[in-house]
């Protein structure tokens, strides 16, 4: 699997965990995939490189985003992690935009 496809777990409420494989051959997240679901904890596998709008918006229980060393992400879009609860994020250091509310009501 490459790409975790538009609104694919949105609204899973019991979803608390997700664990992708740090050697995953994921490179992109769509628009709304995990939006509004009970993830707690999130790590970015390496080859991420696009994370769609509003992918994990309203996760209200997401508390820390981690990125596998030598991330390939290059943009935090529009409302990525909008109204989550975000305590803990190192930004990657390829990352060169971080859209509108990208982090808005955290």
């Amino acid at each position: 699997m490459k790409i975790i496809k538009n609104n694919a777990f949105e609204g899973c409420k019991h979803l608390q965990k997700v664990n992708i494989a740090s050697n995953s051959e994921i490179s992109s997240i769509e628009n709304s995939a995990y939006a509004s679901c009970s993830i707690v904890k999130l790590t970015i596998p390496q080859h991420v490189s696009a994370i769609g709008p509003n992918s994990f918006q309203n996760c209200k229980n997401l508390k820390t985003i981690e990125f596998i060393p030598n991330s390939n992400l290059k943009n935090i879009e529009y409302r990525t992690f909008y109204e989550s609860s975000i305590e803990s994020i190192r930004i990657p250091q390829h990352v060169t935009v971080v859209k509108e509310q990208a982090f808005y009501h955290c």
